[in-house]
């Protein structure tokens, strides 16, 4: 493990991954002598145990090299790894060869770079055949550099001001402005790997405190003001998801909703309208914290279906629900809800498409409850009443099917031999359509009678 020429202290290189391992959260071990399958016996420079499942361990070579890591090298620690059963890592100080990374990708490899100016280790992953960045600290520790750097040629300026020519002030001033833009890069970089409130913070006070320097810092400032105040509500996941679940019925629940909103952030809403953006957005909020629920996925369709009539959102939504619990009936049922809303605010091809939707959705609830009646009824009314121009034949003779299984299942209803007879006078079998009117008849009257 410590062949090769040493670009600096093999010692000091494992420290450091050790380091980094424990601050991923691991328990760490240096130069651990592990046996494998074969019975051979391995020494491990830095080995990453798992905290909550022991049996899951990292198994780090690392190379203080002047020269690159090969595909030789990936292979031969990845046999060692598969032999002591441990998740292959390797950290290089000089990089890797594209056919290594190649190679480690295959394998599953952690890979770990270093970075001389900042000392630091951290984690790569290949896009692309390219090696990138995974970790935000990274970011976050070169922008510091870079700051501090543009906050010594600020006071180097001041010092030159009136001394110097302009020309001279002027390459400082380009130069602190290059380093200032290189700094939100990084930060921005940094953000889109982990969004973090105090990260945002940072980055609106260096818009706010270099005005002299940087484009449009009121509207950087107030961007990321109010992206570290949406990261601070993501904390409170359940208070938002509980705002956006209300459900306002009347005038006087929506001025209480109103006033209260207004002792607390000091904002009248003007409309309606208004306070439904506010439960959406509170909702939306929420589903950046917690992606996964897909409750809160067909709530947030019902908004943009019922209340907004945003037709291309529903539907996201009720996608994103339907991946999450492709099975679960209340899903599957309060989705096929969402969709029918979507058929009375659309037409021609876009209808069509939310009726197919239906229609499978309707499909699964009948296998996953064979016995209910009510998916059968909704089929039955879909092909009579919306795709029967389509292909009438065909749909009336489906439509008659589904409604004689809905009739099996108990819905033997007056109303419901009456559609059955509609849709045998739409088909044109007049036999068939008096045998259901009379059978509705009668049904109807026994009715009248009982009350």
């Amino acid at each position: 493990m410590k062949s090769g020429r040493n670009l600096m202290g093999w010692k000091d290189f494992e420290l450091k991954v050790y380091e980094y391992f424990r601050r991923c959260g691991y328990i760490v071990k240096l130069n651990e002598k592990l046996s494998g399958l074969s019975g051979t016996s391995y020494e491990v420079d830095v080995l990453a145990i798992d905290k909550n499942f022991e049996e899951v361990k990292i198994a780090c070579q690392c190379k203080a090299w002047t020269n690159t890591v090969d595909r030789d090298s990936i292979i031969l620690w990845a046999k060692v790894c598969e032999d002591i059963r441990a998740i292959p890592a390797l950290a290089s100080t000089s990089g890797y060869t594209d056919s290594a990374l190649g190679a480690a990708k295959k394998m599953g490899f952690i890979i770990l770079a270093y970075d001389a100016p900042t000392e630091t280790v951290y984690k790569v992953g290949v896009r692309q055949g390219l090696l990138y960045v995974e970790e935000p600290e990274y970011f976050v520790t070169q922008a510091e550099r870079k700051l501090k750097e543009a906050k010594d040629l600020e006071k180097r300026l001041n010092e030159l001001y009136g001394k110097e020519s302009e020309n001279e002030e002027m390459k400082l001033e380009d130069t602190i402005r290059t380093f200032l833009n290189e700094v939100i890069s990084l930060y921005k970089e940094a953000l889109r790997l982990k969004p973090d409130k105090h990260l945002w913070l940072k980055l609106g006070d260096i818009y706010d405190s270099h005005k002299l320097y940087l484009d449009k810092t009121m509207v950087g400032t107030i961007q990321c003001y109010i992206n570290a105040l949406k990261e601070h509500l993501k904390e409170f996941p359940e208070i938002l998801k509980r705002i956006g679940f209300i459900r306002i019925t009347d005038e006087e629940e929506m001025n209480i909703f109103e006033d209260e909103i207004k002792k607390v952030f000091g904002y009248s809403f003007i409309t309606n309208e208004d306070v439904m953006d506010f439960r959406i957005n509170m909702l939306k909020l929420y589903l950046e914290k917690c992606p996964e629920d897909a409750e809160a996925w067909l709530q947030l369709a019902r908004y943009y279906a019922v209340i907004i009539k945003e037709v291309e959102e529903a539907d996201d939504a009720c996608e994103k629900a339907l991946r999450i619990a492709s099975n679960d009936l209340s899903t599957i049922i309060e989705a096929y809800v969402v969709y029918r809303e979507l058929i009375k605010i659309t037409s021609r091809e876009r209808r069509k498409y939310f009726l197919e939707k239906c229609i499978n959705l309707l499909g699964k609830m009948c296998e996953l409850v064979p016995e209910d009646p009510f998916p059968w009824k909704e089929l039955a009314q879909i092909y009579a009443n919306y795709l029967v121009i389509d292909d009438q034949e065909k749909n009336l003779d489906e439509a008659i099917r589904c409604m004689e299984e809905y009739m099996k299942r108990g819905g033997k209803s007056w109303t419901a031999w009456k559609s059955l007879g509609d849709m045998y006078f739409m088909r044109g079998d007049r036999e068939k359509m008096l045998e259901c009117y009379s059978k509705a008849l009668e049904i109807f009257l026994k009715t009248i009678r009982r009350t």
